[in-house]
């Protein structure tokens, strides 16, 4: 269900990447994959993956990735 009315704001106004391509910004770059985005920092080992249906998170210092929740809530 789409809101009443479209989001305002400098993130609404944003262009929505295509698959494979991607933004860099403050050292975090962003790139649209597998019908999502993935994002990282290279230089501090973070990095995330968000879709539809699931995330994952990981970091340099856990030399692991976060397990994605089994189900995740859908929320209107």
């Amino acid at each position: 269900m789409a809101p009443a009315e479209p989001a305002q704001g400098p993130i609404s106004q944003q262009p929505v990447l295509g698959e494979g391509q991607n933004v860099e910004r403050n050292r975090l770059r962003c790139a649209a994959y597998n019908c999502g985005a993935a994002c990282g920092n290279v230089s501090a080992g973070v990095a995330s993956f968000v879709s539809r249906d699931h995330y994952e998170l990981s970091s340099d210092a856990g030399k692991q990735a976060s397990r994605p929740p089994s189900a995740v809530p859908k929320t209107p």
